[in-house]
């Protein structure tokens, strides 16, 4: 299903409580940022108003056990900075960003832990 992109209706169609939404373009993909409950959500849209994703940020002890255990596994005196729920039409996973041995990761895994991928952020200099 399309919607009409930029239009409130087209999230709160899915999200009735939604709250500060914010429209942006990205590329050929229109993303729409707004809260829902105090939760932070991300949906993006192709130009013709087809959904792509949803993210949906969460804190790091709403995670299930078999993801801290298999972040724990792979990186030394890990910290998880932020996390998110991310739903696309192929696949739903948790998305990562993982502080560890002074470097930063984006860790993308399945919801039992296993994970997708893991990449390391380049530092961003100001």
């Amino acid at each position: 299903a399309s919607c009409l992109v930029g239009s409130e209706m087209c999230i709160r169609d899915s999200f009735k409580a939604a709250t500060n939404i914010n429209w942006e373009q990205e590329g050929d993909e229109i993303e729409a940022e707004f809260e829902e409950a105090g939760i932070n959500y991300s949906v993006k849209y192709s130009a013709q108003g087809e959904w792509l994703e949803t993210e949906k940020e969460l804190n790091a002890d709403a995670l299930p056990a078999e993801v801290i255990a298999a972040i724990n596994a792979k990186f030394a005196n890990a910290e998880i900075e932020d996390a998110e729920w991310v739903e696309t039409a192929k696949e739903s996973f948790y998305e990562l960003n993982v502080e560890a041995d002074h470097s930063d990761y984006e860790v993308k895994l399945t919801p039992n832990g296993n994970i997708i991928s893991s990449t390391i952020e380049e530092d961003e200099e100001d």
